[in-house]
């Protein structure tokens, strides 16, 4: 087999990946539509402000994530999965709230700062707090956060993505501003993955508002 041959073959196999994978993001897109008229109901709380604000975050993230992974796109795909894991955290904030009509007042006033509120436990709800709790859940959300922080903050990753050994050579070839390497297409699988991953994890959380709403909506309707 020659190398244009196994590229070839490659390449129809990371195009069927793509198109697997865009498939279920569409899906995913679809669950965070559902959960969002089922957080409505029939009854309107504010609570309901800040939980949907997350969904319509994640829906336009996966949006973008979508036209970076088709574009090839792997920093602004992994910045998008960071952001995504910025709404895990948020979302979980709820939970994790001594008091969660604070959580709510954060978002509608600059006042109040998310990371300054106490949780059930009395300590601050910081990233880091709340990302090491979101460890006890899935244990893979710290490494997955930190990985992904490498596209935010300037990193190994931005020199490792346009690097490249020349075969045969000791040279480095460089390649600033040029298509993606397909080298690099196991982390952008990787990256996908795990944006597909975080986004039901979220919509997992945002589950127990939406069995929450159904329960004030039966009073409601009881109560008529």
């Amino acid at each position: 087999m020659n190398d244009e041959t196994d590229s070839s073959r490659q390449r129809i196999t990371y195009d069927a990946w793509l198109e697997k994978i865009i498939d279920e993001l569409a899906t995913a897109r679809k669950e965070g539509l559902r959960l969002a008229t089922a957080v409505v109901g029939q009854t309107f709380i504010t609570d309901d402000l800040y939980v949907l604000s997350l969904i319509d975050k994640s829906l336009r993230l996966v949006d973008g994530f979508k036209s970076m992974i088709e574009q090839r796109n792997l920093t602004c795909a992994g910045i998008l999965l960071r952001v995504q894991l910025d709404n895990c955290l948020r979302t979980y904030a709820l939970y994790a709230a001594a008091d969660k009509q604070e959580v709510v007042h954060s978002m509608l006033e600059k006042s109040v700062q998310l990371d300054q509120l106490k949780a059930k436990d009395g300590k601050k709800m910081s990233d880091r707090y709340l990302r090491e709790q979101l460890e006890t859940v899935d244990k893979r959300f710290g490494t997955v956060y930190k990985e992904a922080s490498g596209y935010i903050h300037h990193s190994g990753k931005a020199f490792y993505s346009i690097a490249s050994v020349r075969p045969g050579t000791d040279s480095i070839v460089l390649e600033v501003g040029r298509p993606l390497a397909q080298k690099n297409d196991a982390w952008l699988k990787e990256c996908a993955e795990a944006f597909l991953f975080f986004l039901q994890c979220q919509q997992a959380l945002t589950q127990p508002v939406v069995e929450s709403k159904k329960q004030i909506d039966l009073k409601d309707t009881e109560a008529g």
